[in-house]
């Protein structure tokens, strides 16, 4: 006897798609590993645009490429070497930092 199983991996960076635990999620047929990432709770948000699967480390930062970034209001200060220091904030979406002289 022969079973197939379906597996998940994002069409941009080939991550398997995987539980809690690190173990992969074997599906009984596409349509099911379809439906489970289309209503997959917010742990680790997978998109299936109706051709390509992408994982959540791929699809936050197109988001922000898109949409641009999120970034906090506030300015952290940061000291270098040689007297210098520098501005830095965060985007809220995907971690991107940004600083700027000071």
């Amino acid at each position: 006897m022969t079973e197939v199983h379906v597996v998940v991996y994002c069409d941009s960076c080939g991550e398997l798609f995987t539980d809690a635990d690190g173990e992969s999620v074997c599906f009984d047929t596409r349509y099911q590993a379809i439906a489970f990432l289309t209503f997959l709770p917010g742990r680790a948000r997978w998109v299936y645009d109706g051709d390509k699967i992408v994982c959540n480390g791929c699809r936050v930062p197109d988001q922000c490429e898109q949409t641009g970034h999120a970034f906090t209001d506030s300015h952290g200060t940061t000291a270098r070497s040689h007297g210098t220091t520098s501005c830095s904030r965060l985007c809220l979406v995907c971690g991107t930092s940004e600083s700027e002289p000071r």
